[in-house]
């Protein structure tokens, strides 16, 4: 799954940066992995490619959000977030789809502040479907 992220000669453990075009593939693979499980539910291998993706958008979010003020430091500038926020909405929304409760909690909690209406709507739906009313505001 790493192809997704070619590192950069520039920065040590950076990967490019949207301007060069890598991110929007994962989108691709989401949309099209999707397609394959809407046209055959029962397709094992195409259930575990999109939770591989899945997987590998949080734990390079979750990186990314735990990285200290140090290694923030050595750069010069600011290193970017691994994916953009469209991104974590359709893997947040992907992640419903192949109802994986565990794996939806994970995308939940690095839900972008501006989520897209995809994942706002697979948040309502997974609170109902998860019974996972201890997430709302009181």
């Amino acid at each position: 799954m790493d192809f997704f992220f070619p590192a950069t000669s520039e920065l040590w453990l950076c990967y490019e940066t949207p301007e060069q075009s890598q991110k929007p593939r994962i989108i691709d693979w989401i949309e099209r992995i999707s397609g394959e499980l809407s046209r055959n539910a029962e397709d094992a291998d195409a259930r575990q490619s999109l939770e591989d993706i899945c997987k590998l958008v949080i734990s390079r979010t979750k990186l990314w959000k735990a990285r200290t003020p140090a290694v923030q430091s050595r750069f010069s500038r600011d290193i970017s977030p691994p994916f953009s926020d469209h991104v974590l909405s359709r893997v947040i929304a992907a992640c419903f789809y192949i109802d994986e409760q565990d794996l939806f909690l994970e995308a939940f909690y690095i839900c972008p502040a501006n989520a897209s209406p995809l994942a706002l709507q697979s948040i309502g739906a997974a609170l109902l479907r998860y019974d996972l009313r201890n997430l709302l505001p009181v």
